[in-house]
């Protein structure tokens, strides 16, 4: 602490000091992330005078699980990039990674690997039914109610998906089988 290396008076420290705040990094409040985003696309659309771009679903996830060690400066600074680089509205997701390189020495904690694995199995399940929640929920085996929470823990928009917009029923047969 700067008080007791004599780098900072401690009298002027406890003045200061009546309400200690903690603000956390962006990486422990992930949930921030995808506002965020929106703010930032919109801002920077504002500034170009055009549309605000969006980010494709695998583009927003790996945000999401990106460690952000430059906080929310970072990005923005991502944003910025990607959407002036963008060749089309819907930013992908090898224009995030270009811009955010992971470490090669990097290992995930195990919290972010599961919430990896599940962001990508459920992005990959509502791609496999164009968006269709009680379709989803019957391959994932879990009750659609379940299915939706797990969707809003992940920021998951089934209407990102090509037709989300269809009516949500599970089709006659067994499920799906992939061969």
């Amino acid at each position: 602490m700067a008080v007791k290396r004599g780098e900072f008076r401690e009298d002027l420290f406890y003045r200061l000091n009546v309400i200690p705040l903690y603000m956390p990094s962006l990486a422990e409040r992930c949930e921030d992330i995808p506002l965020l985003i929106d703010h930032f696309l919109v801002m920077q659309a504002v500034k170009e005078g055009v549309e605000p771009s969006r980010f494709s679903p695998e583009a927003l996830e790996y945000m999401r699980l990106h460690a952000w060690p430059g906080n929310v400066r970072q990005l923005q600074n991502v944003i910025e990039q990607c959407s002036v680089l963008s060749p089309s509205p819907l930013i992908p997701v090898s224009l995030v990674k270009q811009a955010l390189p992971e470490s090669d020495n990097k290992f995930k904690t195990l919290q972010k690997a599961r919430y990896e694995f599940d962001a990508h199995y459920l992005n990959r399940v509502l791609g496999m039914v164009e968006g269709n929640i009680t379709y989803a929920a019957h391959i994932a085996g879990c009750e659609r109610e379940e299915f939706e929470c797990l969707l809003a823990k992940h920021n998951i928009n089934p209407l990102n998906f090509d037709n989300a917009h269809e009516e949500n029923t599970v089709p006659d047969g067994d499920g799906v089988h992939l061969y």
